[in-house]
């Protein structure tokens, strides 16, 4: 069979939400073949069944990929990185579990547009949000000017949801820094933006259950610190091959999370940031560690006396590490 799409889901314990995103894929209208390939994570609520009922329904299209134990590491990255070893399509379509498509042509507009257009890599759509039970319009993530461009995604951050994207299937394997990114998706919509545009088509295709995610739930910190690690492993990736413009963008982002936070940010978050930033002999990484000891000696509260013992020996500790560095080179 010539597979023009893979259908990528990953689920865990969604058994009330998985078959209406099953059902979404199955009823797309295409003049090409698409698969469905779900990945769970070791359910333990009754979801597993309902997968095994429709791949016995649907055999030719829908492919199921068990996993025997969650991931030890980031909730979900080992289900999708596996589920997505798996795609042969020359597209992939993604949708996680709680989520669904709404437009029967969804794929194939998608794929006429990408086929029409080789000079972009990736197709996304507007969505519905739904928040409980209340429908909203998308005021989560704001489009703009020049979005079709990498550098204004790594400038101003995500404005792609996950159950809108189609995307030609160039990136295999992903990088060794994606399996640390507590954010998947923005990290891979970086790696397909050094291959072409992105693309955004104004219809409503699909919905994003906003309040069924553990991200929601999160406070504002949490979710800005995991922002700003998926950074700097994009920061670790772009500098390591040898895009300076990228990673300087990237770098603005995490000081100015330092910046923001720095009433908040313990020792250890910070040093976490220098550590996953590291590349051995690399004078891009010493100015990062650098940049991030400036920042904190010029903002840190003097009257904060507590956590200012904390930080300067932080501070003394990055210091040495700099220091031999540059005596080795």
């Amino acid at each position: 069979m010539n597979i023009k799409v893979s259908c990528h889901i990953i689920t865990y314990n969604q058994r009330a939400y998985i078959s209406k995103c099953i059902d979404g894929m199955l009823m797309q209208k295409t003049n090409f073949l698409f698969e469905i390939i779900v990945g769970d994570d070791n359910s333990s609520d009754g979801t597993r069944e309902i997968l095994i009922e429709y791949q016995n329904k649907y055999p030719e299209i829908i492919r199921l990929n068990f996993r025997d134990k969650r991931g030890d590491g980031i909730p979900g990255k080992d289900n999708f990185m596996s589920t997505y070893s798996l795609c042969v399509g020359k597209y992939i379509a993604l949708c996680e579990g709680d989520d669904y498509w709404t437009d029967q042509l969804k794929l194939q507009k998608q794929v006429d547009f990408l086929e029409a257009n080789p000079d972009y890599v990736l197709s996304c759509h507007k969505v519905a949000i739904l928040d409980g039970e209340l429908f909203k319009e998308d005021n989560i993530n704001t489009l703009h000017d020049n979005y079709e461009q990498m550098e204004t995604l790594a400038k101003h951050g995500n404005y792609i949801h996950t159950p809108s994207v189609v995307f030609r299937n160039i990136i295999q394997p992903l990088p060794e820094e994606f399996n640390d990114s507590p954010l998947g998706d923005f990290f891979l919509y970086m790696l397909l933006a050094q291959h072409g545009k992105l693309n955004r088509q104004d219809d409503v295709m699909a919905v994003y259950r906003f309040s069924s995610g553990v991200w929601s739930g999160q406070s504002s910190y949490s979710r800005n610190f995991k922002t700003t690690l998926t950074h700097t492993l994009l920061y670790k990736y772009f500098n390591s091959i040898g895009n300076a413009e990228i990673a300087t963008i990237l770098l603005s982002r995490i000081q100015s999370f330092i910046r923001n936070f720095i009433s908040q940010i313990s020792p250890e978050d910070l040093n976490r940031i220098v550590q996953l930033s590291a590349n051995k002999n690399n004078v891009l990484e010493l100015r990062f560690a650098q940049s991030i000891i400036s920042k904190i000696l010029i903002e840190t509260e003097p009257e904060r006396t507590i956590e200012r013992i904390g930080i300067k020996q932080l501070i003394k500790h990055l210091t040495l590490k700099i220091r031999k560095k540059l005596v080795r080179s």
